[in-house]
């Protein structure tokens, strides 16, 4: 299921930019 890789990828991305 890479559906979940992916989600989890836009997630990352996200904290990422609210962190910076």
């Amino acid at each position: 299921m890479g559906g979940i890789k992916i989600v989890l990828g836009l997630l990352t991305l996200v904290t990422i930019g609210m962190i910076i």
